[in-house]
Order: structure tokens, then sequence, then C-alpha cells
């Protein structure tokens, strides 16, 4: 322990934290990516057939393709349909939804740190025994897959109640869309990875085996390096835990005895930001979930460009996300507009800006540079929500962040369950065609854009009445009986 807090008291603890949670998040999307790609993989391809007039356009292979598809082939063991897949795909997102509220109480009550490593523990255990339950049936897989969306679902809601134990108030935008950037990484790495590993080995199995283990020796560093707040740490420095805990201190009063259920779910502010977060979500699970499967099987990538081309555009976002991040910290350090109109701005333009890209990528055809190009630009202009709407949880009430991101999340995260329901309606073509994946583009277009319009009427920044208790004037001016004096005790030594 003297050893480790030589090493680490010179870094600043909040943002090693930041780092540590940004590895955690790019195990979770490792572990959530690679079945998305090894589906590919697993199953055998479904002979396109067209029994109507209208006019399907469909991608030829690429130059010395053929030979490798049918030598991908071999390995396939399975033969489930795109809506059985689509069904295996959308079976996480049950646990990780029914995870998010309970993960959110949890975490503000006992600290992020437990529901965040244990979560990751879970969905471990759940990737090393992904190939014995696939070859004993596809329900199997969906079960383990519930269960692992259940450890990830408690991603989010655990990281926004470390968040608003670690952040101070100026410091916000660019702590979250730092942790933030774990989803890029997460994706892009997970796609790219798991495309090499599938193509290295002769079997598809490896994949699920290796992902397990890196998660495994994330834990071994998680649990001695990370605590949940500035309190409980060891290796955190006097000034660096005097700054953090006096700049929270100086924004927050009493914490209500209880969990003000009732204002939280009328308030005007946070369901516009439930709802914008939605159109978001939308947008990002139809990339995440399709851009493999779109990829691989209608612009007819072989396995290690289709992991590739996936990735680029998740690792668009991340300049946004942290360049964003920083601009809006700096905008409201100057004073150049209100918290609430800074929100306003990044969040309309990270669900609006993107839309003509993502349409243009259908129309580019068979282009395959371009079809890429487009969606990273949509995905360039995707990463600024990470600097505004994510941070809402935070901004409106610090003492509930991690209820609000539950709840926030959760519904977000009905976007994933809800997105490979819709998407095989309009596939009647096997795998699609251009034309039938360009109208799985117009609903999330016309989803991104109705869903963002509320927040620009009731959207806010600023901290809700409902945050704080009720107490009298009095009891106010006496800070020796505030909690607020009193972080140790607020959150106990996990």
């Amino acid at each position: 322990m003297t050893f480790l807090k030589k090493c680490c008291s010179c870094i600043p603890q909040r943002y090693f934290l930041c780092v540590f949670i940004v590895l955690g998040m790019v195990v979770c999307y490792l572990m959530r990516g690679s079945l998305i790609l090894a589906l590919n993989e697993m199953t055998f391809r479904i002979n396109k057939t067209v029994e109507t007039t209208e006019k399907h356009q469909f991608c030829p292979m690429e130059e010395g393709g053929e030979g490798k598809k049918q030598k991908e082939q071999t390995r396939a063991e399975f033969h489930w349909d795109q809506r059985l897949q689509h069904d295996i795909i959308k079976s996480l997102y049950i646990g990780y939804i029914l995870a998010h509220l309970p993960a959110g109480i949890i975490a503000d009550i006992i600290g992020g740190k437990q529901v965040f490593g244990g979560g990751i523990l879970v969905s471990a255990f759940v990737s090393l025994g992904t190939p014995p339950l696939a070859r004993l049936s596809p329900y199997a897989v969906m079960g383990g897959r519930i269960v692992q969306g259940f450890g990830q679902g408690c991603m989010f809601p655990s990281t926004s109640a470390l968040v608003a134990k670690w952040a101070p108030p100026n410091e916000r935008s660019t702590m979250t869309g730092i942790v933030q950037t774990g989803v890029m990484f997460g994706n892009a790495i997970s796609y790219a990875t798991s495309g090499f590993i599938l193509g290295a080995f002769p079997t598809w199995e490896p994949i699920f085996y290796i992902v397990g283990i890196i998660a495994l020796m994330w834990c071994l560093g998680w649990y001695p390096l990370c605590y949940s707040a500035p309190a409980n740490h060891p290796f955190v420095t006097e000034k660096e835990k005097t700054m953090i805990e006096t700049q929270i201190r100086a924004n927050m009063k009493q914490k209500p005895r209880s969990i003000p259920w009732k204002s939280i779910l009328t308030s005007l502010p946070f369901l516009s930001a439930v709802m914008i977060n939605f159109a978001h979500a939308w947008a990002l699970f139809t990339m995440l979930n399709e851009m493999p499967n779109y990829m691989g099987k209608v612009l007819n990538f072989s396995i290690q460009k289709s992991g590739v081309f996936a990735a680029l555009p998740h690792i668009a976002m991340i300049p946004t996300s942290i360049g964003c991040g920083y601009l809006s910290d700096w905008i409201l350090r100057k004073n150049l507009m209100s918290i609430t109109l800074n929100r306003k701005i990044f969040s309309f333009a990270a669900n609006t800006l993107p839309i003509p890209f993502m349409l243009m990528a259908s129309f580019a055809g068979c282009n395959r540079p371009m079809v890429v190009i487009y969606f990273m630009i949509m995905m360039f202009f995707k990463g600024i929500i990470y600097s505004a709407c994510r941070v809402q949880p935070v901004d409106l009430s610090p003492n509930f962040a991690g209820v609000l991101m539950g709840i926030m999340n959760g519904i977000g995260s009905f976007a994933g369950l809800l997105s490979p329901v819709v998407t095989p309606f309009f596939l009647h073509t096997g795998d699609g065609s251009i034309e039938e994946w360009r109208n799985v583009f117009y609903v999330a277009a016309v989803i991104m854009t109705l869903f963002s319009i509320p927040f620009l009427f009731f959207g806010s920044g600023e901290v809700q009445p409902w945050n704080n208790a009720e107490i009298d004037p009095e009891q106010e001016a006496a800070p020796e009986s505030s909690d607020a004096d009193k972080p140790a005790e607020e959150t106990k030594p996990t």
C-alpha cells in the first residue's frame, strides 16, 4: 500500500479514476460487441430473394472476396435467421434496462466503485461461458446475454455517482466527456480487434475467452486503485481532496432523507433530458448493433475490414466528446452564456447535425469509401452529446446523480431493445438491400429530431430544488449541522 501511495500520489486521482472508468467501459463494449461481430462467423449467410417488382441494390463482393467469404463460412455452425440473431442482440438490453434504477440507487448509497466493478465481473464470467451456451441453444445465449446486460447496466448509473463525488462543478463537462470516450473507444476497439481475432483463429470461440480474461484483469486493477469518493481514497493528496470537497460543498445544500420520486418524475427539465437522450441512444444503438451487419453482409466487406470500418465512426466521436467537454466548461468559466443555454445548444446540435450525413451514407450505395466517410462525419457530430445531455444527471441533482442516470439511461436503453425489433421489419430480402436499410436510417432521423425538440423548451442546467432538503434558515446558517460537512459519513468506505 505504501508503494502504491508513492506512485499514485503525484497523479490527480480524479483523472486517474476517469482513465480507469474509460478502460472499464472499453472492456464492457468489447464483451458486448464481440458477439455482434462473431454472429457473422457463427451463422450461415442468408440467400437474398426478391419477390416484389421494387428496385433493390446489392453490393458485389470485394475483388478476391468470394474465396474469403466461403472460407469464413466453413466455420459457421448455426442456421439462425436475421430475426433470431436480432433477438440474441436485443436480449442484452433486457437485463441492461432492469439494472439501471437499482444500480443508481445502490451507487448513491454505498458509492459507485462496488457497483461498477461488480457489473464488469459478472459480464466477464458470462463472456467466458458464451461458446458452450451457443452450442446448447440460441435461447441459452439469450439468457446469458440478459445476465451480462444486467452487469453492464450498472455502468452508467455508477459512473454518474462517481463523477458527482469527484468532479468540481467547473470540471463536470470535461470529466464527463473524458469518461464517456469509453463508449467510443470501446466500440472502436471491440469491432477492430474482434475482426482481427476472428480472422486470426480457425474457429470463432477464442474471441469470447480473450475478452473475458481481459475483463478479469481489469478487475484486478480497479479494486485496489479506485475509490467511490475522495474521503475514502488512501492515495489522494490533501490538496486535491480539499479542493474537490470544498467546491462541491459550496454548490450543495443538505441532502433529503429520501429520494424525491414525485418531484423527479414530474420534473420537466429532467423529462426533456430523458427524451433527448433516448433520441441519441436510438442513433447510437442503430450504429452499434447494425453496422457490423451492414458492413459485412450488405457492403460485403471481409470480416477484418468489416470490423475496422465499423470501428472508424466510433473513433470519430472521440475528438468532439473531449474537445466539446473542454469547450463547454471554458464557455461557462468565461460566463459567455448560461449553463442552460449551453446545454440546450450542444445537446440539440448533437442530435440534428448527424442526420444529413447518416442519410447520405445510405444514398452512397456501394461506394464503400464514401459510406465510411459519411458515417464518420455523422458520429463526429454525435460525440457532442457527451459534454451536454450526458452531464444532465450531475447538473440537475448532484445528490441523486446515480438515480437520475439510472432512469435516463435505462429508458434510453429501450432503444437498444427496440431497434433490433424494428430493423428486421424493413429487411424483406434476407440480409437486406441498400434501399431497405435506408428506411432504417429514415426512422432513426425522425426519432432523433422529434425527441430532441422538447429539450429546447424545457431543458435546464441548473440544480433543481428537489436536490436539497427543505431546512429552516437557522439550520442553514449553522454549517456544522450540515451533512455536507461530513463527506466521510455521507459516503461510506467501499
